[in-house]
């Protein structure tokens, strides 16, 4: 089915192919990296909810925390601090807010503030019976069960926001993961069946060029074989009849309007000759489009390998921050190690401050650990984004080559039409030949009396001459077709 159409439309099948697989692969590759973009405002904006948790709790331990060092040392300037500190749980409390839209992590949230709020009042009665010198009466209020549950299930409520988290995370950095991974696959594949329809389709195009070039210079040297040596036959023909004189008038007027009729087929020949090779020459033009289309189609690979290089770009910023975030927990860990310190040469009045500072530490690695993931997964992505851009490189090489293989059937276009002038001009020799001959023969039938046998002979060669510029104009014929 191939091999029935011409040479032009062969060469366009052949080109045309690879370029709609490579665009497909290219759509679906374009999909893929615009699905795994898409996950990284989530983790973005996962981080930036971990962070307003983590002061969510501080704020809150640090609550805790002056509303006992207040009964320990009555000092007012550690109400002003729990002022401040729940003011900064309010405000952590609303960006959070704004943050999470998971229904389970907003009820861990609102549990959150309740717990919060429910401390402040038991807060407030505190500072009222150390304002009015029942110290005693609020230690026993500071040392009852409610205050630990509160304190316990505001730590519990955290774990569990935590761990959420975490966990929503990993679904996200899993669904880019399979993007890029679909990605990826895409591309290898469609490399690999790209290369093989471009080698199939090539070696297809090579071996139809080459057989009808084949087989029309086979028919092309075979007639002009045997008119050459129908010429050698009319030359001896034409001596015996100078010779002998001896052929009619009649016979001569018949072999001049043989050859009339030989030099109008000749002209025909010619005009077919000039048609095959205008044809030949927009067959070349065509081809030559065809590599502009491909350059443009590396142009746009080299697009697509500019935005994922631009995605790299974004995972090392996020790796900045997260190292931020994991040297602030570090900073944190060792202020909380300065304060155990502090509190166990304060000795018995210190031992409740030891056990914030202890829980200051347990945040801190918690935070520090979750960094740590985070930063994990993007070192995972970034490594998924170097595989796409080593894939996409490959398939700029494919079409690279592609356009090599176009540059090849250009420059087998220019050896047809180069061969295709040459026959049009061996063409035009012939037909200026035989009307040399056609005169010849007008000079002689005035003076020429041949013998019969002789006349013969020379009407033999004139049907041979015939019989191989009617070949020569079937040859040319299948030349066009097949152009």
């Amino acid at each position: 089915m191939f091999n029935a159409l011409k040479l032009r439309h062969q060469v366009l099948v052949g080109h045309a192919i690879p370029l709609v697989i490579f665009i497909g692969m290219t759509a679906v590759v374009v999909s893929a990296v615009d699905s795994a973009i898409a996950k990284f405002p989530i983790l973005k904006n996962n981080q930036q909810s971990v962070i307003a948790v983590g002061d969510l709790a501080i704020a809150a331990n640090a609550m805790i925390r002056i509303s006992r060092g207040y009964l320990i040392n009555r000092d007012p300037e550690f109400i002003n601090r729990y002022q401040n500190s729940l003011a900064e749980f309010n405000q952590s409390f609303a960006l959070a807010e704004s943050l999470i839209s998971d229904p389970q992590q907003r009820a861990n949230l609102n549990r959150m503030r309740e717990l919060a709020q429910q401390y402040d009042r038991h807060a407030s009665q505190l500072f009222t019976l150390a304002q009015t010198n029942q110290q005693a009466q609020a230690v026993a209020l500071f040392a009852t069960a409610e205050s630990r549950r509160i304190v316990n299930e505001l730590d519990e409520v955290q774990d569990r926001f935590n761990q959420t988290k975490i966990q929503l995370l990993d679904q996200e950095t899993q669904r880019a993961e399979a993007a890029l991974q679909q990605a990826k696959i895409t591309l290898i594949l469609g490399a690999l069946v790209l290369s093989a329809i471009a080698i199939a389709t090539a070696l297809a195009v090579a071996n139809s060029i080459s057989a009808a070039m084949h087989r029309a210079v086979s028919q092309i040297v075979s007639s002009s074989s045997e008119i050459a040596t129908s010429a050698e036959q009319q030359e001896r023909t034409a001596n015996q009849q100078a010779i002998a004189v001896s052929q009619t008038s009649t016979t001569m007027d018949e072999l001049g309007a043989s050859s009339q009729q030989l030099s109008q087929q000749a002209e025909a020949v010619a005009t077919d000759a000039n048609q095959a090779l205008h044809l030949a020459q927009k067959g070349q033009q065509a081809v030559g489009q065809s590599l502009r289309d491909m350059d443009e189609l590396k142009q746009q690979v080299a697009a697509i390998a500019h935005h994922i290089d631009s995605l790299n770009e974004h995972t090392r910023q996020i790796s900045s921050i997260i190292s931020l975030v994991s040297d602030f927990a570090t900073q944190t860990n060792m202020l909380a190690l300065n304060a155990a310190v502090e509190a166990v040469r304060a000795g018995e009045q210190g031992k409740g401050f030891a056990v914030v500072a202890s829980e200051i530490r347990k945040l801190a690695d918690q935070s520090k650990a979750s960094a740590e993931r985070i930063d994990t997964l993007v070192l995972s992505i970034q490594s998924a984004l170097q595989s796409t851009t080593a894939a996409t490189n490959n398939g700029t090489q494919m079409v690279d080559r592609s356009v090599q293989t176009a540059q090849v059937s250009a420059n087998a276009f220019v050896g047809v039409t180069e061969a295709i002038n040459q026959v049009s001009l061996s063409s035009q020799q012939i037909s200026l030949n035989i009307k040399q001959q056609a005169i010849a023969f007008g000079q002689v039938i005035e003076a020429m009396n041949a013998f019969n046998a002789a006349a013969q002979e020379t009407a033999g060669g004139i049907s041979q001459t015939r019989a191989g510029t009617q070949i020569l104009n079937e040859t040319a014929t299948n030349l066009k077709a097949i152009v």
